[in-house]
């Protein structure tokens, strides 16, 4: 079983943000792939849709960045899978809006979320999409532009960015998402 994991804050004043667009990610996809509805699991602490077929759950933890490794840590033991099996959504301020990486062991060094995740996991060795947020007029880094990183994350997404980072996304979840998903181990 693959285990998708959408990293954003709980409420849903976050939705839209940069920060929450592995969640926002999975709403879509959730939808555009026509899986069932979200669902609440108390055991996990966190909103699943699950994928019997193909064998993969999109997971939605439930807390802040800094504490979703032990929803992570409790799904590999609810749902009997390995950490190989791992893939971590989450935006990147590396990268501009409308860019994205995905691959193994490749992730950010400074990102609340995914340091939690190999914190608890004691393994940084997980597949990990990484979605570009920051704007193009932004050229290095938003430190360096003078804007404050955790107020950058928390921030709504501008409509020109958002549409870039859906359009690219859409890209991803048709060209080389549902492939890799689809995959048996």
């Amino acid at each position: 079983m693959k285990l998708i994991i959408g990293l954003g804050n709980p409420e849903n004043e976050y939705s839209g943000t940069r920060h929450n667009i592995g969640k926002d990610f999975l709403n879509y996809l959730r939808e555009d792939w026509q899986m069932p509805a979200w669902e609440f699991n108390k055991n996990l602490n966190a909103d699943i849709s699950k994928n019997k077929e193909l064998g993969f759950v999109f997971i939605k933890p439930n807390t802040y960045m800094n504490e979703c490794g032990a929803v992570v840590s409790k799904a590999l033991k609810y749902f009997e899978a390995e950490i190989s099996d791992l893939v971590v959504i989450y935006d990147e301020l590396d990268l501009i809006a409308g860019e994205y990486k995905f691959g193994f062991q490749k992730h950010s060094k400074i990102h609340n979320g995914v340091n939690s995740i190999i914190d608890v996991l004691e393994t940084d060795a997980l597949w990990y999409l990484r979605v570009g947020v920051r704007e193009e007029g932004i050229p290095f880094s938003v430190q360096q532009a003078g804007r404050d990183p955790s107020k950058y994350v928390l921030a709504k997404i501008p409509h020109e960015d958002l549409k870039k980072i859906e359009n690219s996304l859409k890209e991803f979840a048709a060209k080389d998402f549902q492939p890799f998903l689809s995959k048996k181990n």
